[in-house]
Order: structure tokens, then sequence, then C-alpha cells
């Protein structure tokens, strides 16, 4: 039987690794680009969300079941719309700049670094599902060397 203490510890222990995952994906995050924590955090909600959008046929729930538990709570609050896999690279950028409210000449570089440290944290298999659902372009930014400092 297992006991209130028990429980709690296994809480304490699930909430501390899910920080630390989200911690080492947004420390990754702002190692390749020198972003503050919190443009980090705004940047990948905005890129993450739109990628989303894009994929289909289950998809947008692989690459979410891959993603540090801190992250997938901060896009359950994003306005994350139905799945569109019409959507051109221009409405992609167009939507991530209308998240973060980021300079239409910006947005390439932002989601290039997204995507770069989004593929370090999730599978081989996972990141090909992904590349293979998006549009040239896209893809380019997907499989692109980082705009960042490493």
């Amino acid at each position: 039987m297992t006991t209130m203490a028990t429980t709690h510890v296994n809480v304490q222990r699930h909430e501390s690794r899910a920080g630390a995952t989200y911690a080492r994906f947004i420390d990754d995050l702002t190692a390749d680009t020198g972003w503050s924590r919190d443009d980090a955090d705004r940047y990948a909600r905005a890129v993450v969300a739109t990628l989303e959008e894009r994929l289909v046929g289950g998809e947008a729930s692989d690459l979410a079941a891959q993603l540090p538990a801190r992250l997938r709570e901060r896009l359950d609050i994003e306005d994350v719309g139905r799945a569109d896999p019409e959507m051109t690279t221009d409405e992609f950028l167009g939507r991530v700049a209308a998240r973060t409210d980021a300079l239409v000449d910006e947005v390439d570089a932002i989601v290039a670094c997204v995507f770069r440290t989004l593929r370090a944290h999730v599978t081989p298999g996972q990141a090909h599902h992904v590349e293979v659902q998006l549009p040239d372009e896209l893809r380019r930014l997907w499989n692109g060397p980082s705009f960042g400092r490493r």
C-alpha cells in the first residue's frame, strides 16, 4: 500500500525531473542563441505550437509526447489551431511572428534555432517523421545550421 509520504516523494521527484528536463531544453536554446530565458521560452512555445498546427496524422501528439513536460504544459495555454497540412512556409513564419511579436526578418532565425534544439531533444525517428511533413523551405529550416553561437 502506498503511503501519503511515498506518494508525496514520487510527486516531488516527477516535478524535479520535469523541471530539469525543461531547464536543459531552455539552456540548450539560450546557449545556441544568446537569448534570454524568457525569450527562449516564448520563442519555443510559438514555434512548437505552430509546428503542431502544421503536423497531421497523429504526429503532433507523437511529437508532444517527446517534449519536456514543462514545455507541454506551457503549450496547453497556447491557442493551437486545427491541423493545417497545407500551411505554407510563409504562413508558418507569419504565425510565429504574430505569436512572438518578432520582426519578420528575425523569424527565419528564430524558427531555425528552435528547430535545432527541438531536433536534439527528440528521437531521430521522430525528427524524421516531422521532417517528411514539412514543405521544402520549412524542411530547410528544420535541417539547417544554427544561426546562433554554436
